[in-house]
């Protein structure tokens, strides 16, 4: 008999005893652990230029997110609420910071919903640089971990080791278009929420048509700028909708367009 905790029909959390740990089961499948490509959604404001001048990504306090039931600590049925949990948000952590990627570059409702209607940017990552985080004097806890959305969300006991993880992890059926994939940092201090990563990780830069209704805007310069000072071997790539084949996206390489 397996040792663990069926989620519902599609998820379950199995005891590894080989190798001593809680694996994460979708349909029968262990789910993966790593990947080859994270992509960041971004709009193009002040935070973003800041984010790309300093090599530096935001773990997020849940209780920003658009969605109040991510991260809500009642999906817990029988958690144990500090008096100071109480009052306030079910899903605000000082000491917990997220940071949220998809498998996903060209997803429409992602363009409209995070990069402001295609006026913004999508980073492309090697997922590799936070796969192997050694942040000791930053965070107690690291991971990166692929989100899971139940077919039948139902509160689960606090009784397994994976269940407050499990909680950070797991997000209601309707967000599954994002296929999200979620860093999630246990903070040595509350207000530490930058996480450094290697200008070289970084490989290309998906731009917004929106961005290029004028070609001399202070955004194609700023970031042109900040590509070469900053990320010289990143690939700056436009994206727009195919004015021939509707729900298609083009993809051109911004550096051949300069040098035409």
């Amino acid at each position: 008999m397996k040792e663990g905790y069926f989620f519902d029909s599609k998820y379950f959390v199995e005891w590894n005893r080989e190798l001593k740990r809680w694996d994460y089961i979708e349909n029968e499948e262990v789910m993966p652990e790593s990947t080859e490509t994270l992509y960041k959604y971004l709009s193009w404001n002040e935070n973003t230029i800041s984010s790309l001048l300093g090599n530096y990504l935001w773990l997020t306090n849940p209780v920003h997110f658009n969605d109040p039931f991510d991260c809500n600590r009642n999906m817990i049925f029988n958690y144990e609420f500090s008096e100071e949990e109480r009052l306030k948000k079910k899903n605000y952590f000082d000491d917990i910071g997220i940071l949220s990627f998809t498998e996903n570059r060209c997803c429409p409702l992602m363009w409209a919903h995070y990069t402001s209607n295609y006026n913004g940017i999508v980073l492309k990552f090697r997922a590799k640089e936070f796969t192997n985080l050694d942040n000791g004097n930053q965070f107690e806890k690291i991971k990166l971990r692929k989100v899971i959305y139940p077919e039948q969300f139902k509160p689960f006991p606090l009784g397994y080791a994976f269940s407050k993880e499990l909680m950070l992890f797991s997000k209601i059926k309707s967000w599954s278009y994002e296929k999200e994939w979620r860093l999630v940092a246990n903070l040595k201090k509350p207000d530490n929420r930058y996480l450094r990563f290697d200008p070289h990780s970084l490989e290309e830069i998906y731009i917004g048509h929106n961005l290029f209704e004028n070609l001399n805007s202070n955004a194609i310069q700023i970031l042109t700028q900040i590509r070469d000072t900053y990320y010289p071997k990143t690939k700056l790539t436009r994206i727009f909708p195919d004015n021939k084949a509707f729900g298609k996206i083009v993809f051109r390489d911004w550096d051949k367009e300069l040098n035409k």
